[in-house]
């Protein structure tokens, strides 16, 4: 459920504004809007600040050095350190990617001074270094011509088709080929180099992981600097007008009254009001804990509905269910699945705050082998589909899976068309969603026809016959009919194409499940092929499904639910999280 908000202003007198402020952080349930530009010397000071201890934090993890925590008097100094260093790791690193390359390149043509060789030139001996192709007949009849006069070519190496060769000669000539151009240090003074850039690089890091033992320190810090930025960002958001200054925000209608009591004991000027259609209302949803478990699923693509749209939860959770363990679709992959979740529940519980995800991966994986176990599958179908049978062989069916795949689709996008219909009833133009539902019932006509090459009944034309008129006509209430009909049809149309264009694609699930059964079914006759390397061709054939399967759950099952039920529901996903002023609370580990 999304719960329901008030629109609020506070009025302070200007001299009263920081403890307003502390009061109602305090308080703990004003989502605050800034209604001047956050811009300044200070909040730029600050915002640099939680990005410098944000920046040496992360460089501290990437160390993952237990250490024993110190408290750190100055945290700017060793920030400050921590950066620097960091920045000298970078540059030392980046000047022994360079020197690798060098070394690559000449160690081919073995170790030799380049300052002695054009000491040599001052002497009239003149050595130059050449490549060329083993192919090239011109190139090597030069070389040979050079020799008879007296010039020494020695081959230094052959790789593939290219010769490096030394040429020798007692003047400056022109050598055939392409000359390479000596290095400004020799094999022996890179190789050196690099191992004083290595050892550096090594103090460097030591030096990094001797600061770990201020992570908590730090961390500490950074709550404080965002605190204060925060608070600061608030004050400055506020809206002034003379002597007195107004904030503006929102609650939920349920703690509006604790509002009002601290405005009486502060005396603060309080408007409590509805919020109008053009106020960005923050979304806060409320639901029973088993619905809740789709808390992870909108995290990972971070979405929220908006305020005035609705909360498809519990629907989205059961079809996510529902879809997940039809895209897996093998009972033993699920028991795996499971079993990471219970290894990592028992192994690392007491340290995840919030276990949702790993309830909700319970409920999955259950799912799925419960699918597993009505069609049959467990790694693959073939290898065991003469001694273990599926409960519902008519799953293993192409033809019926497709048509159950449409089956769902039907109902899945009915249900968000009967819903927006409710909810814009009494409204005629609920009549328009009527007609959109019978449209979609046509389609599913229309794809069985299509696909599955079902006879078309009669009586689904008139889905459309008295679907689209419905859908057209009552779109908008009456009265603006006339102004809208010629901007709206050829959207209209683009939106009976998208409505089967919609349930079509629910042949995803079919599909993509079919898909993960013929690669395991793929890999097991590929290692009973070959005994003798089966183990491996297993372990890589099966763990590259298990993730080609997860990523068809992030690429359909969420898709299905986020974009196609959305579509057809009018939700947008446009929410703003509900984020109140508060104090920030973080419970530290040792």
């Amino acid at each position: 459920m999304i719960v329901p908000m008030k629109k609020v202003h506070l009025i302070v007198q200007k001299k009263d504004i920081i403890s307003a402020l502390e009061n109602l952080r305090d308080l703990g349930m004003v989502h605050v809007e800034h209604q001047e530009p956050l811009t300044g010397y200070q909040l730029a000071e600050r915002r640099e600040e939680v990005k410098s201890i944000t920046e040496a934090l992360d460089i501290l993890k990437q160390t993952k050095v237990e250490a024993e925590q110190k408290e750190c008097l100055d945290w700017t100094e060793e920030v400050n350190k921590i950066l620097k260093w960091s920045v000298q790791i970078d540059s030392c690193m980046e000047r022994m990617a360079k020197q690798k390359t060098q070394i690559s390149k000449w160690e081919v043509w073995g170790n030799f001074n380049p300052v002695e060789i054009k000491d040599l030139e001052q002497k009239g001996i003149y050595i130059q270094l050449c490549e060329y192709s083993n192919k090239d007949k011109e190139v090597k009849e030069k070389l040979r011509l050079l020799q008879e006069q007296g010039v020494i070519v020695e081959e230094v190496s052959v790789a593939g088709d290219l010769v490096r060769a030394v040429i020798i000669s007692r003047e400056e000539i022109q050598i055939p080929g392409q000359r390479v151009a000596l290095p400004e240090i020799g094999l022996n003074q890179m190789q050196e180099d690099l191992e004083r850039e290595k050892k550096r690089l090594k103090g460097l890091q030591e030096k990094i992981k001797g600061k770990g033992c201020y992570k908590k320190a730090l961390e500490k810090a950074l709550l404080e600097r965002r605190s204060i930025l925060e608070f600061e960002e608030v004050e400055k958001g506020m809206k002034d007008v003379g002597e007195l200054v107004v904030l503006k925000g929102y609650c939920p209608v349920k703690v509006c009254e604790k509002v009002e009591c601290m405005a009486k004991e502060e005396q603060w000027g309080l408007l409590i009001e509805e919020p109008s259609e053009e106020d960005q209302v923050p979304t806060l949803l409320e639901n029973p804990k088993w619905v809740n478990l789709t808390k992870p699923v909108l995290n990972i693509i971070e979405i929220l509905p908006g305020y005035r749209e609705f909360d498809m939860s519990r629907v989205l959770l059961f079809f996510f269910i529902l879809f997940f363990a039809i895209l897996i679709g093998d009972a033993a992959y699920g028991l795996i699945f499971m079993g990471i979740t219970a290894f990592v529940h028992f192994k690392f519980g007491n340290k995840i705050k919030d276990k949702t995800p790993l309830h909700l991966m319970y409920v999955l994986t259950t799912a799925t082998c419960i699918w597993g176990v009505l069609t049959g599958t467990y790694f693959g179908q073939a290898w065991i589909s003469s001694t273990i049978h599926p409960i519902i062989p008519w799953l293993n069916d192409v033809t019926n899976l497709q048509f159950l795949c449409f089956v769902i689709a039907l109902i899945h996008l009915s249900i968000a068309r009967i819903w927006a219909a409710a909810a814009k009833f009494p409204s005629i133009t609920f009549l328009s969603e009527a007609g959109w539902l019978l449209i979609i019932w046509g389609m599913f006509y229309v794809a069985n026809m299509f696909v599955l090459g079902m006879d078309f009944p009669a009586f689904a034309g008139y889905f459309f016959w008295v679907g689209i008129p419905l859908a057209f006509f009552f779109m908008v209430e009456p009265k603006d009919f006339l102004k809208t009909v010629g901007i709206e049809l050829i959207p209209f149309i683009l939106n009976i194409i998208s409505a089967g264009t919609d349930l079509v694609s629910y042949i995803r699930l079919f599909a993509v499940g079919l898909a993960t059964v013929a690669v395991a079914d793929a890999t097991n006759a590929m290692a009973n092929e070959n005994l003798m390397l089966s183990p491996v061709i297993l372990l890589i054939g099966h763990g590259l499904n298990l993730v080609l399967a997860l990523m068809a759950i992030l690429v359909h099952a969420i898709r299905l639910n986020v974009l196609e039920f959305s579509g057809q529901l009018g939700v947008e996903w446009t929410g703003i999280k509900y984020n109140p002023f508060k104090k920030i609370i973080k419970t530290y580990q040792s």
